[in-house]
C-alpha cells in the first residue's frame, strides 16, 4: 500500500525476509524510481505507470486481485488484461530491461 504505514510495512516485512515485491525490486530504490528503470521504460510505446495496491482503480483492482504483483494493460475497448504475471515478473530477477524486453513481446502481439 502507498501510504507511510504500508511503506514501513513493506520496508520491515523484506528486511526480516517476509514481504517481497518483484516489481518493487525492477522498478524501485530507496525510495524512488530506478534511473535504470526510466530508462527502459522510455522504451515502451505505451504510457506505464506503477501504483500500490491501494491505489488501484476498481476495475484494475478486479482485474489483478490476487494475482499481484503484476502488470495489467488497458485494450482499445477499455477491457482490463493480464500482461505480466507475478512469475513473469520474478523471472525478470529484478532486471529493468527483462521486463521491458517481455513487455515489449508481450505488446507485439
Amino acid at each position: 500500500n502507498g501510504s507511510l504505514v504500508g511503506e514501513l510495512t513493506y520496508v520491515v516485512k523484506r528486511a526480516l525476509g517476509r514481504g517481497h515485491c518483484a516489481l518493487c525490486v525492477i522498478t524501485h530504490g530507496a525510495p524512488t524510481e530506478k534511473d535504470a528503470w526510466k530508462a527502459c521504460r522510455s522504451r515502451l510505446d505505451v504510457p506505464m505507470t506503477t501504483v500500490h495496491l491501494d491505489e488501484r482503480e476498481p476495475d484494475v483492482a478486479a482485474a489483478s486481485a490476487g494475482r499481484t504483483p503484476c502488470v495489467v494493460g488497458r485494450t482499445a475497448a477499455g477491457a482490463v488484461v493480464m500482461v505480466a504475471t507475478a512469475a513473469d515478473l520474478d523471472a525478470c530477477a529484478g532486471q529493468p530491461d527483462s521486463l521491458v524486453d517481455l513487455l515489449e513481446e508481450r505488446l507485439a502481439r
